[in-house]
């Protein structure tokens, strides 16, 4: 079954387009159905992503990021990428569409665990 996928944005506040405003860099595709679900439970928006994966790293990888930089990102895809390599060294395919899956593992783990508590 295909599912419609909604795109993860970070906005990234110490860096500017070419128009001078903020940018927004994507970090990975989920399901939109679990996205929008998610987004009206917990009140949030995407702007508030940032600080929530902030958190979720934070509390899951004991990492303190700050998530406001390209680089900033691509630290916390190795964090990502990194932790599922250990934990499932047998699925593990080192490549770039391959950490993305796993940025969206991770991410759609901790929106279905923040919609339990919800009761959802």
């Amino acid at each position: 079954m295909i599912t419609d996928k909604e795109k993860i944005l970070l906005k990234l506040s110490n860096s500017t387009n070419i128009y001078g405003r903020c940018e927004w860099r994507h970090l990975c595709y989920v399901d939109k159905d679990l996205c929008d679900s998610y987004l009206s439970t917990t009140n949030k928006t995407m702007v508030d992503m940032g600080k929530t994966i902030i958190g979720w790293c934070k509390r899951d990888f004991q990492k303190n990021i700050k998530l406001n930089t390209r680089k900033s990102i691509e630290e916390l895809r190795e964090i990502i990428k990194n932790y599922y390599k250990t934990k499932y060294p047998e699925l593990y395919h080192d490549s770039n569409t391959d950490r993305q899956g796993w940025v969206r593992v991770w991410i759609t783990e901790n929106m279905k665990k923040e919609l339990e508590k919800y009761g959802k």
